[in-house]
């Protein structure tokens, strides 16, 4: 009885296992998208379907509407910040992001599909020029607990006329959410680097040594490009490196 016991827990464990680290695996091409030469490129991803084909579809309209985003857009907004003897806090934002919703339908007939990668926690599609053919080897698969941590989590590199800037985000249930809102706010922490700030607006209380800050910054971005991104198994944390040409 004990040996079936145990053959039962390793039968378990052998099943769930390939799972866990399907779901840790990526194409190269998503780590280190910055290695593809061409920048006519875009990168969709979505929660997985019953019908792999119809997931990677959806994606690749994202993947056009990321290039069509990074290509050219307007960040505007405001960030509100609390200080106190205590220390600063985040108190909030109200930024949109504006781009040609017209060229990503048109970019939908001169991209196609370079690649697409499912597993049960994503689908992620590869959206690029038609004229792009993509290697064996970034097509290869890396499992993510093997990469270390690049150097360019704790300091951005260094480019001449180049802006560089890095997004996190949590681990979320789905993890696109976690990918989403990684590269949402790398393009933000890009805003404030190159933005010009509009307006600031002060509170002060000199009796409880309050201070309320509201900073509003506009900024123009023009071909951003995702130049790698990477995943903290251990810290749950994901993270996105973008550049701008200056």
């Amino acid at each position: 009885m004990m040996n079936f016991r145990w053959m039962y827990c390793i039968a378990v464990i052998a099943s769930i296992y390939p799972c866990r680290a399907q779901a840790q695996t990526y194409p190269r091409w998503f780590l280190y998208q910055g290695e593809i030469q061409s920048a006519r490129i875009g990168v969709g991803y979505v929660q997985p379907a019953r019908i792999p084909d119809s997931a990677a579809r959806y994606a690749f309209r994202l993947g056009c509407t990321a290039y069509a985003m990074y290509a050219s857009c307007s960040v505007i907004g405001g960030e509100t910040f609390w200080s106190t003897e205590g220390g600063n806090a985040w108190m909030g934002s109200d930024i949109s992001v504006r781009y040609d919703t017209l060229l990503s339908e048109r970019i939908q007939g001169e991209f196609r599909i370079l690649d697409a990668y499912h597993d049960k926690k994503k689908t992620i599609t590869l959206a690029g020029d038609s004229t792009i053919e993509l290697s064996n080897a970034m097509r290869a698969k890396i499992f993510i607990g093997s990469v270390r941590m690049p150097a360019w989590v704790e300091a951005l590199p260094s480019k001449p006329k180049t802006d560089f800037a890095v997004g996190t985000a949590q681990e979320y249930y789905y993890e696109t959410s976690s990918w989403e809102l990684a590269e949402r706010t790398a393009r933000l922490a890009l805003a404030r680097q190159v933005g010009t700030q509009v307006v600031g607006r002060q509170k002060l209380d000199e009796k409880e040594g309050q201070d309320l800050r509201h900073n509003d910054f506009a900024a123009e971005l023009r071909n951003i490009r995702v130049v790698a991104r990477w995943r903290d198994l251990k810290k749950k944390i994901f993270y996105v490196l973008v550049s701008m040409p200056q």
